[in-house]
């Protein structure tokens, strides 16, 4: 199927997945395409919205990683994205304590 079509029947069929080990991001409606990091290769995150959406409550969540397939993860137009990395955040965290990896927050 060629990226035009799988543009057009994808739209909209995007699923974010967070599990208490990894990040999963679904996109396609006919043939799904799947990325996922591992939440202990998850280094920041980044919040973007623009005055529009932050009226809307929606925007961009990145999520920055040593993943070498997919070193940055976006998360587009979600609700509250504050809120979700937050929560990301805090798995991350949750995580590498778990699996006894050192974790700084850098301030």
């Amino acid at each position: 199927m060629s990226d035009r079509i799988k543009g057009i029947v994808g739209l909209n069929t995007t699923t974010y997945t967070i599990t208490s080990q990894r990040i999963m991001v679904k996109t396609g409606l006919i043939g799904k395409d799947v990325e996922e990091i591992e939440l202990l290769r998850v280094n920041d995150f980044s919040v973007a919205q623009s005055i529009p959406q932050r009226i809307l409550g929606i925007g961009t969540l990145t999520v920055f990683s040593d993943d070498a397939s997919s070193p940055q993860l976006l998360f587009h137009r979600i609700r509250q994205p504050q809120s979700v990395k937050d929560v990301l955040r805090q798995a991350v965290r949750n995580e590498k304590i778990a699996n006894n990896i050192s974790y700084r927050e850098q301030i």
